[in-house]
């Protein structure tokens, strides 16, 4: 019930990025009130926050309501990347620190908060090296990616993106195919985007051929499927991924902050927890959690 006033935000928010004429937000945000009340519970919160975002932009003519959003994330995220790559090649373990500031990037959300400000990103970068996370799955993480050849990269936020480079600026003798969304959704990347972010060079860029946030796979072209399926190793940037996959019969490895009390009690994690984890190691923590064990 907690995500039903979350998507009334996000429509709101999403009218306010491109329209002032308070009678336009009234008749559109009643046409998502509706289409809220009749929502099937059993959808993911990605597959209804699709159907929300696609009402704003028919209903407003609007392609893309977050493009200046998405432009300011990535300048701020470019701006302050020449510090994080020094900080990254002066450290003992380069890897390690950079997984550590793409998971900082993720922060650029705009689909969980009615804002997001520069100060928060300069917060979540002074924290990088010092927050809690499993070093173990890091672990785990970079031994899959020394044995693959072929590494899936699921795209999240623009801006974010940039951190995201970084990272892989580190896997530089492996095929990399980095998937952004079809169509405009939130803040989430497109192909614009991530070519805004610097990443073509480093990367092969393909769409899974949706705009919903996240990674929903019954809506996902032909074409993504048979990547998601082949490729050896799939990282999974952001929670709208970690909801969509976490029951995939395979392990992709998410890297997230928990930003919602409800992710985070359901898998007994803390609100602000950065994990890296893999669908198999959430059903033995859910299994765990239930008291079975």
């Amino acid at each position: 019930m907690e995500c039903i006033p979350c998507f009334v935000r996000q429509a709101l928010d999403a009218l306010t990025q491109v329209c002032d004429r308070e009678t336009e937000i009234d008749r559109v945000l009643k046409v998502v009130l509706a289409e809220i009340a009749g929502f099937d519970r059993a959808l993911s919160p990605p597959d209804m926050g699709r159907i929300i975002h696609a009402i704003v932009r028919q209903e407003l003519g609007h392609a893309d309501p977050y493009r200046a959003i998405k432009q300011r994330s990535t300048q701020e995220a470019l701006r302050v990347m020449p510090q994080v790559r020094e900080r990254i090649e002066r450290s003992e373990r380069p890897f390690y620190t950079a997984v550590r500031f793409a998971m900082a990037g993720n922060i650029m959300d705009y689909a969980l908060a009615s804002f997001w400000s520069e100060g928060q990103l300069s917060d979540t970068l002074a924290k990088a090296q010092s927050q809690p996370m499993d070093e173990g799955k890091v672990d785990e993480l970079k031994q899959a990616i020394d044995q693959a050849e072929t590494i899936l990269w699921l795209a999240d936020n623009a801006g974010e993106t940039v951190f995201d480079r970084l990272l892989i600026e580190q896997l530089s003798d492996k095929r990399i195919l980095y998937a952004v969304k079809q169509s405009p959704v939130i803040n989430d990347a497109t192909r614009q985007d991530a070519i805004e972010a610097g990443l073509e060079p480093w990367v092969e860029l393909i769409d899974n051929g949706t705009d919903a946030p996240g990674t929903v796979l019954s809506l996902c072209s032909s074409t993504f499927c048979n990547v998601f399926d082949r490729a050896d190793v799939i990282i999974a940037k952001g929670q709208a991924n970690f909801e969509t996959l976490n029951e995939v019969d395979r392990d992709v490895y998410f890297l997230t902050q928990i930003k919602c009390g409800v992710i985070a009690r359901h898998y007994g994690y803390g609100v602000g927890d950065w994990i890296v984890t893999t669908p198999s190691a959430l059903a033995e923590r859910k299994f765990c959690q239930g008291g079975l064990l």
